[in-house]
């Protein structure tokens, strides 16, 4: 990562240097990249209060501590945000992962012929299912248990919903 300390050590191509100032860029409003542009050359040549001799220095070792540092700085400020918004950001594949198992859960070796379509509806069905059955608020009645003609019915008004989608995109 470009807006970590460490990174200050390694010898970076300048492609991946132009690739993270436009990643930056792209996260920001217009108004302000010219601003977090030149906050982050600065950042990179450690000039002005960037340099080692600052208290934020200290903080080597943590990039969020290093960023809130600098969000009082008039001139540095919108880049210390930027920053602890991208490092405070969760990185993980949970969801994706979840998202695999319930394909795998559908599209079987005994139900290889299904469709893409029909897998995704499906999949979309499962899933949506169960955020349906952990929000029980959003029942009338007994929340606890739903019968099988229940559970077929919110399918069927969930088909509906997702073939009203499909024929709106023609």
């Amino acid at each position: 990562m470009l807006l970590d300390l460490i990174s200050l050590l390694k010898r970076l191509e300048q492609l991946d240097i132009d690739r993270g100032v436009r990643f930056l860029l792209n996260c920001c409003k217009e108004e302000d990249k010219k601003q977090i542009h030149s906050s982050f050359l600065e950042y990179r040549a450690q000039g002005s209060v960037f340099g080692s001799s600052y208290p934020a220095a200290l903080h080597y070792d943590n990039p969020i501590m290093f960023w809130k540092s600098y969000l009082f700085d008039k001139k540095h400020s919108l880049l210390a945000k930027l920053s602890i918004r991208i490092f405070e950001a969760i990185s993980n594949s949970i969801a994706s992962e979840r998202a695999f198992s319930c394909m795998n859960l559908i599209h079987t070796k005994l139900r290889n012929r299904l469709g893409s379509e029909k897998a995704n509806k499906l999949i979309y069905i499962y899933m949506n299912q169960r955020v349906l059955d952990r929000n029980k608020s959003l029942f009338i009645g007994d929340p606890i248990e739903k019968t099988i003609e229940e559970q077929i019915e919110l399918e069927e008004v969930l088909l509906e919903i997702l073939g009203s989608d499909d024929s709106s995109e023609d």
